[in-house]
């Protein structure tokens, strides 16, 4: 892969992916949501998209300590509302070329 972008899309364009603005010439891997660690948590962590096919690892239901990640929710104010909706997942996709 040459090259790998990821960048939130307006709510709902994960739905309807002819609404995803993508690059010319780039190819859509996936889409999903926004998630995060929280920013309480000892180590922050970087903006991820998470595929909306996610599927969750079988094991056990110990506690690892490991990091958790929180789905990013749009807030009016922060954001222009519309095209954003307060406490909405942000949609997301991921492309290469």
């Amino acid at each position: 892969m040459e090259g790998v972008r990821q960048w939130p899309m307006l709510p709902g364009g994960g739905k309807d992916l002819r609404k995803t603005k993508r690059y010319e010439n780039w190819h859509l891997e996936y889409y999903g949501r926004l998630a995060a660690g929280r920013d309480s948590q000892e180590a922050s962590s970087k903006y991820i998209c998470v595929d909306h096919q996610a599927q969750y690892r079988e094991g056990g239901s110990a506690n690892q300590n490991g990091k958790l990640l929180f789905a990013v929710v749009a807030r009016c104010g922060s954001l222009p509302c519309p095209p954003y909706y307060n406490n909405a997942p942000i949609t997301c996709v991921v492309c290469s070329r």
